[in-house]
């Protein structure tokens, strides 16, 4: 399994070596599939980019989305408090289940602050909210723009919380970053899916065939975790 720059929804890819991380036995392909993605991006922001530690108060916007419910994950195995903030109300209780200390919606989230951490994966709509739900030193990754790109911020709540602001796109590095992002992965985080301690929620799977069908369905939201394409027998 491996994170490429494009081209992955086919019947065959070509992966540079660095980048590939062996499946584990007691996983199946249609959870490694959904795997890569999600874990690279959702490790990178909050590991190393926002050095996540033990009792950190993190708080997941969007996290009922891939990325979303691997960071709770991760947190959660990270010895991390989480706040999961999600619109619908029947995904809070499959977040907590996924090690979330409370799943909530994105005005009660922002209401049990302070957080050290942000990861923000709405975008423009959520990152100023946000801004005023952190502590002292907070630190947060923007990942996602689905909610806008363009925000207007008071830097002064920036400078007197000295919080620190980073973004991340996997699909722009080079080989040799994605191949240290993947080995990192290998390393730290594929022993816990091994394991079954962080997973991949599939909210469907769709054949390659029936690819505009599934992208359809995404853009519908409402969904928890992945949909996967597979290849038919």
């Amino acid at each position: 399994m491996a994170i490429v720059g494009g081209g992955a929804q086919a019947e065959l890819a070509v992966v540079d070596e660095r980048s590939a991380m062996r499946i584990p036995k007691t996983k199946g392909f249609e959870e490694a599939g959904g795997f890569p993605e999600a874990y690279c991006t959702a490790y990178d922001a909050l590991c190393t980019q926002c050095a996540m530690s033990i009792g950190d108060r993190v708080l997941v916007t969007g996290a009922a989305g891939g990325v979303g419910s691997a960071a709770v994950q991760l947190a959660a195995a990270t010895g991390a408090y989480v706040t999961a903030s999600v619109r619908s109300p029947e995904h809070r209780e499959a977040l907590v289940a996924l090690g979330a200390t409370a799943a909530l919606s994105p005005e009660e989230a922002l209401e049990k602050g302070p957080y050290d951490i942000a990861l923000e994966l709405i975008g423009a709509s959520s990152l100023p909210g946000v801004l005023n739900a952190l502590s002292t030193g907070a630190r947060i990754a923007v990942i996602g723009v689905g909610g806008g790109a363009s925000v207007e911020l008071d830097l002064r709540e920036v400078m007197a919380r000295r919080v620190r602001i980073s973004g991340s796109t996997l699909r722009a590095r080079s080989l040799v970053d994605k191949a240290k992002v993947a080995e990192s992965i290998e390393a730290h985080v594929v022993p816990l899916f091994d394991r079954g301690r962080v997973g991949v929620p599939i909210f469907a799977t769709s054949p390659m065939e029936r690819a505009a069908e599934a992208y359809d369905r995404f853009a519908k939201g409402g969904k928890l975790g992945k949909i996967v394409l597979v290849v038919s027998d």
